[in-house]
């Protein structure tokens, strides 16, 4: 069941063993023959850069604009509904 425990001591990590990098902002599926990311940034970069464009364009287009013109939802004018019926 359980098989018996060795008496071993741990010992600190030798030269070879050390990790490669000790920068904690590297990535850790990280290999020297991955693409870089620039592609897919720059991708992200430009649909943000539209976004941001298109909605200054409509805020800008809705004060100068739309703002001047009343518009009224679900309007109702009350009046009188008469039949009109042959002599």
């Amino acid at each position: 069941m359980n098989s018996p425990v060795k008496n071993e001591t741990l010992a600190a990590p030798t030269q070879s063993e050390a990790p490669a990098s000790t920068n904690p902002n590297s990535s850790l599926n990280s290999s020297p023959n991955s693409p870089p990311n620039s592609k897919r940034k720059r991708g992200l970069i430009a649909v943000a850069s539209v976004v941001v464009v298109a909605g200054l364009g409509w805020a800008t287009y809705d004060y100068f604009v739309s703002s001047h013109f009343e518009t009224t939802d679900n309007a109702y004018v009350q009046g009188n509904v008469i039949q009109i019926t042959p002599q």
